[in-house]
């Protein structure tokens, strides 16, 4: 094979292969430690850490946050806000989106380190799990009417095109802390 025709091949190779990469808006970096005095509670642990994501798995079902929520980690710092809340509801997983790679090494984190939130609601909001059930059954009920069943009940699923049916679009988001 000539080098001309390889280069042509590996030109044809790089267009077919683009990705469309979904753009994520900045991150407020947000200089926040909690006092001695405000309680936090394990969140879970680091199980993924993939580009500028880390996913953490929940180790309270109980408790499901909801995005916006911060995240701390041992020594009280706030690391990031949960940017989505995946996987089953018994079992949920949180992401914590930051603007580059980088960020997540300035913050010193690691997998399988733990991480924590606040009860206080200036830093906290919670998914009414069982609200979100009865949605997502509803909705399974009703697709099941002509697709066969599907049960969605133990699911969050953030991807819905409709605002209207997202509980996480309902809650809005905010980010501002006084």
């Amino acid at each position: 094979m000539s080098v001309t025709s390889e280069v042509n091949r590996m030109e044809s190779m790089n267009i077919n292969d683009q990705r469309n990469f979904e753009v994520y808006p900045e991150v407020d970096i947000v200089d926040l430690t909690l006092a001695d005095t405000e309680q936090i509670l394990l969140l879970g642990t680091i199980s993924t850490i993939v580009e500028d994501f880390v996913v953490v798995k929940s180790s309270n079902p109980d408790k499901v946050l909801d995005i916006d929520s911060m995240i701390f980690n041992e020594n009280r710092k706030c690391v990031g806000y949960i940017f989505e809340v995946l996987g089953p509801v018994k079992d949920p997983y949180y992401s914590i989106h930051f603007n580059t790679h980088s960020d997540i090494t300035l913050y010193g984190l690691y997998m399988s380190q733990k991480l924590y939130y606040s009860q206080n609601e200036r830093y906290s909001r919670y998914v009414l799990v069982d609200m979100l059930q009865k949605l997502e059954h509803g909705k399974a009920c009703k697709s099941s009417e002509g697709k066969g069943s599907e049960d969605s009940s133990d699911s969050l699923d953030s991807s819905s095109e409709d605002e209207n049916e997202n509980p996480r679009k309902l809650a809005g988001s905010k980010r501002k802390v006084e």
